[in-house]
């Protein structure tokens, strides 16, 4: 109803979710012909609540070129009452004047923390280095850790620095605190994460993909919690055989893995025919099963080396699992 009511007063580039959260698919579709999107939501709880949602879901696709704008609607009003009640350039002007996702992010951690002590500026910090963390390297990240330098009162390089926001290779590894974990990471990954993750993302964003994978039960016996999720997921998607990608990651929408589900989903992959992604993730599955022990300890040393660091003799382990030989695949 509220689309079609923008559209009566003239406002034809309106679209909505149709009762659903925001999601990567969403997404990635309206940044296929715009690279503006304002976010309108209801200024009550609820809508606050639903706008935070978005914005987590946004982080990965924020990079410069693009603008997501949040707009929070009077008390009692939709968009089509509003719009009604205003007129068409009032609502436009509304639009125009909505809040960045950077100052919303920012205006939101802020809200109940007291910014004049430094007990305050140190915390709101540490709730948003894992925020920014999950936006893509470059000019946008740049200046969203300028906006919370002045926020907290540091020089912009040395709070990037302190929180391992700097010179790392990007989401992943932006959560280690010095030069030497973010380059532990580089090793193995190839920029697209470990084998579990590459698999994950695979199954998120062409469930397809996964419809005659037999292997999903043996991916169980290892008891690593990666790999229950990819068969479970692996097992959703063969039950539901024309879930689409966005109703695969809405399914665990209240679980903990949710938030790194829609980041995965939204995880640039090389572009294949579906037979050749089948056929990849077939063979990733293999490597996971047979290796589950070797393979899958050195996936999760170069996984923590990119997040906490390793001992030294960790750091031997990484070394000699390496230039093991690995599986097939």
């Amino acid at each position: 109803m509220d689309v079609v009511r923008l559209a009566q007063a003239g406002i034809h580039y309106a679209v909505a979710t149709l009762g659903t959260a925001t999601t990567p698919e969403h997404l990635n579709r309206l940044f296929r012909v715009t690279g503006d999107v304002v976010f309108s939501f209801d200024g009550d709880k609820a809508g606050r609540q639903a706008a935070w949602r978005a914005l987590e879901t946004c982080l990965p696709f924020t990079k410069e070129g693009r603008q997501l704008k949040f707009l929070f609607l009077p008390e009692g009003h939709d968009p089509d009452t509003l719009v009604a009640e205003e007129g068409r350039e009032a609502f436009e002007a509304r639009l125009e004047g909505a809040l960045p996702l950077s100052e919303y992010l920012v205006r939101h951690l802020a809200a109940e923390i007291d910014l004049a002590s430094v007990d305050g500026r140190a915390r709101l910090a540490e709730l948003a280095k894992p925020l920014i963390a999950r936006i893509p390297e470059g000019v946008y990240r740049e200046l969203l850790i300028d906006r919370l330098a002045r926020e907290v009162r540091m020089p912009a390089p040395r709070l990037a620095a302190l929180l391992g926001l700097g010179d790392g290779p990007g989401p992943v590894a932006a959560h280690g605190t010095g030069p030497e974990q973010r380059r532990s990471r580089p090793v193995r990954s190839t920029g697209r994460g470990s084998l579990v993750s590459q698999a994950i993302a695979r199954v998120v964003q062409q469930p397809a993909a996964a419809r005659n994978i037999a292997a999903a039960e043996a991916l169980r016996l290892s008891g690593d919690r990666g790999l229950d999720v990819l068969a479970e997921l692996i097992e959703m998607a063969q039950a539901e055989p024309h879930l689409s990608s966005a109703q695969l990651v809405e399914r665990w929408r209240d679980r903990p893995e949710h938030d790194r589900l829609a980041e995965l989903a939204a995880l640039p992959l090389p572009e294949l025919e579906p037979s050749a992604v089948a056929a990849e993730l077939s063979a990733g599955v293999a490597r996971l099963v047979a290796g589950a022990g070797p393979e899958r300890r050195l996936d999760e040393l170069i996984e923590k080396a990119g997040t906490e660091g390793l001992s030294d003799d960790e750091k031997r382990e990484l070394r000699e699992l390496q230039v093991r030989p690995r599986p097939p695949g």
